[in-house]
């Protein structure tokens, strides 16, 4: 299983967080970590998430 992070662009013009899993019969799972309105919070987000991958087990991000 690989992990990756991806932000997305929300209607309400937010950047949204995730983290997806991704399988090798390629099934993936997405996780929300979280939607940012402003630069300092998409880097929290993302630090966030980095974190989470990683208490996980799958190492860095």
């Amino acid at each position: 299983m690989s992990l990756f992070i991806r932000t997305v662009k929300t209607a309400s013009g937010a950047t949204a967080v995730q983290i997806v899993y991704s399988h090798r019969q390629g099934h993936r799972e997405l996780e929300q970590v979280g939607s940012a309105h402003t630069d300092e919070e998409l880097a929290l987000l993302k630090a966030k998430a980095r974190l989470e991958g990683s208490a996980e087990g799958l190492g860095d991000i």
